[in-house]
């Protein structure tokens, strides 16, 4: 299973979405499963794709399960302004001007800090540094338009296209799930109403949510006859009263079970009939094949 922080988080390890799918899946009788917990913090899809590529088809896996949306529509519009690259890549690029002696060290601290308001009240004009590279990314991108929101849609696209190839190819099922975020939650509670409250992406979340919904169902929808399934979980906490958010897409470890019962729902028809299938082939699994050790939390 792959995705970001909302993938990775959980204490115990046990309460991740991973850990309860594991356990939901072996309670409901499907024998030796096991799940990989490849949740990486702040991943966007074409992270989670070169992990697949590089990584996951070692472990011949019979599914991968990707569960992700929140990250390729925020860090955009919050960090670095190109879609789809990774959280913050600018900065990484600054510091290898700045290796390379391509920038001053004014200029480098002045990108690392430019984000803080208090640094720049108090020291005025001095950060405002005429070629700022973030700034500079954003008029090149079109940072808040049309075109721009279309463009963050059509990345998530390609990669959960270009992960349906790496699949196929693998003889892996994929399934992907965009994952629910608290602007579509109905029931709002305390803690809740303040984060909507302080979060300037909420209107950015609204317009674009729906385009990654309609970009992932455009690549992968209608294609359960090759092993690959798309959902929009994006509502799937909307009607829940209680309180389970944290910030605008991770959720409390009750949070993760709701998820992970609906997943469980819906992926197990899918390995049932894997199960089913393999049963009336008598095709054992293979016994010589021992997977790499899995990366360390």
């Amino acid at each position: 299973m792959l995705g970001g922080s909302t993938v990775f988080v959980g204490s115990p390890l046990e309460k991740t979405i991973p850990g309860q799918l594991e356990l939901m899946l072996t309670e409901t009788g499907v024998r030796d499963v096991r799940v990989y917990n490849w949740g990486m913090v702040s991943a966007v899809s074409g992270q989670e794709l070169a992990a697949i590529t590089h990584r996951a088809i070692d472990y011949h896996p019979d599914l991968i399960v990707v569960y992700d949306g929140a990250n390729d529509a925020t860090v955009p519009y919050t960090y670095d302004p190109r879609p789809g690259y990774p959280y913050n890549y600018f900065l990484t690029e600054v510091g290898q001007k700045y290796v390379e002696r391509r920038i001053t060290t004014l200029h480098m601290f002045a990108t690392l800090i430019q984000k803080s308001r208090a640094v720049r009240v108090l020291m005025g004009d001095l950060f405002f540094i005429e070629d700022n590279h973030l700034a500079l990314l954003r008029h090149q991108y079109g940072y808040g338009t049309e075109p721009w929101r279309d463009h963050i849609a059509k990345t998530y696209g390609q990669n959960l296209s270009r992960m349906a190839t790496v699949c196929n190819g693998n003889r892996s099922k994929l399934a992907v799930f965009l994952q629910p975020i608290l602007l579509y939650k109905n029931h709002l509670q305390q803690t809740e109403l303040a984060i909507l409250d302080r979060d300037i992406s909420q209107m950015h979340c609204k317009d674009v949510y729906p385009r990654l919904a309609l970009a992932a169902s455009q690549v992968l929808g209608g294609r359960e006859n090759e092993g690959i399934y798309f959902s929009d979980m994006s509502r799937a906490l909307e009607d829940v009263e209680e309180e389970l958010f944290w910030d605008h897409l991770h959720v409390n470890n009750h949070g993760n079970e709701l998820i992970a019962r609906e997943m469980v729902r819906q992926l197990l028809p899918i390995i049932r009939q894997d199960t089913a299938r393999i049963a009336s082939a008598n095709i054992s699994s293979p016994t010589s094949f021992t997977p790499p050790e899995p990366p360390q939390r």
